[in-house]
């Protein structure tokens, strides 16, 4: 603040002359020359007659600090709200977080039960085809047994011997073919695959845009309303 009372300054706009009038239309104070050239038409006071009243000025300091406790408390009233809205945001988030954790979790079950379907399908396919396999190979090392011995036979021509081997041999060849037969039987590769739940892909991929919708609803904060008004009261009724 300047320490040079305010009738005492230089008029900014002539350096030689003081600031002796105040212009209450203009809200300025001004010299004499700035009244003649510029504000003849208002109503101006001479600063040198003015005297302050200490009841106006006891009353005025009174009232502004009332207003400075009002528009504080307002103040405080809006930082609730600020805090409000943070706590909004903060609960919304974790709402969301738990929403989708949610989702996951029965997804990742309904995965898991895939998985453990396919793993089953899976396990009873290769248990058959190695059964089989096995079986497979039981029989062609009989054959196989048979052959070489007759072979050997016939090479070392022991013909009695030969002459039971292949009377043996024809009248196994039921049996043999059988069994063959069998081994195909047993050959039943039970094709799988997965197939994605269509009406939910569809939901998911192409339906929904959000995971839930943002509700809204005004927060009166009567503090704030209440604190204003009485501002206000106080300012009208200077």
């Amino acid at each position: 603040m300047n320490d040079t009372d305010i009738h005492l300054r230089k008029c900014p706009n002539h350096d030689t002359e003081n600031q002796t009038f105040y212009c209450a239309d203009h809200d300025v104070t001004v010299c004499g020359r700035c009244v003649h050239s510029n504000h003849k038409m208002c109503d101006s006071v001479d600063l040198y007659a003015v005297t302050a009243d200490k009841a106006r000025y006891s009353n005025s300091v009174s009232t502004l600090s009332a207003i400075e406790r009002e528009i504080e408390g307002y103040e405080n009233a809006l930082i609730d709200d600020i805090l409000l809205n943070d706590d909004c945001k903060s609960n919304s988030l974790d709402a969301v977080d738990a929403f989708c954790s949610k989702l996951m979790k029965r997804l990742t079950i309904l995965k898991d039960n895939s998985i453990r379907e396919l793993t089953e399908k899976h396990l009873q396919n290769n248990t058959s085809l190695r059964q089989v396999l096995n079986k497979c190979k039981n029989e062609r090392l009989s054959v196989n047994k048979r052959k070489l011995l007759i072979q050997e036979l016939v090479e070392k021509q022991h013909d009695g011997h030969l002459y039971v081997e292949l009377s043996r041999f024809d009248q196994n060849k039921q049996d043999i073919e059988a069994a063959i037969r069998s081994l195909n039987d047993g050959k039943q590769l039970l094709h799988f695959s997965f197939n994605p739940n269509k009406p939910l892909e569809k939901i998911i991929c192409n339906e929904i845009n959000d995971i839930g919708r943002i509700s809204e609803h005004v927060h009166t904060n009567e503090c704030l309303h209440e604190k204003l008004s009485q501002v206000i009261h106080l300012i009208t009724s200077c």
